[in-house]
């Protein structure tokens, strides 16, 4: 998918985000970065609800710090919102 393809994308469960894509493609063709880099080089505003409580397996990683991070080193604004409840 080119960049910036969609101009906002909105994530669902986002704590079920794995490390990496592995679409059924040959290997060559898979992306080389993480799966979270490749959601947000996607779109122009990327939108995740996430709730790190929820994750279920440990190739789970859409863990706030983790998305921080792949926001940081592609250079991507980056808001965090907590619910108050």
């Amino acid at each position: 998918m080119e960049e910036n393809h969609a101009d906002i994308l909105i994530i669902d469960e986002a704590h079920r985000l794995r490390a990496k894509s592995t679409p059924r493609v040959p290997l060559i063709e898979r992306p080389l970065i993480s799966q979270i880099e490749e959601i947000i080089l996607a779109s122009r505003v990327v939108i995740l609800f996430a709730d790190e409580n929820q994750i279920i397996s440990p190739d789970e990683v859409g863990e706030p710090e983790i998305i921080r991070h792949a926001a940081s080193k592609l250079g991507t604004q980056y808001q965090e919102y907590i619910p108050l409840i």
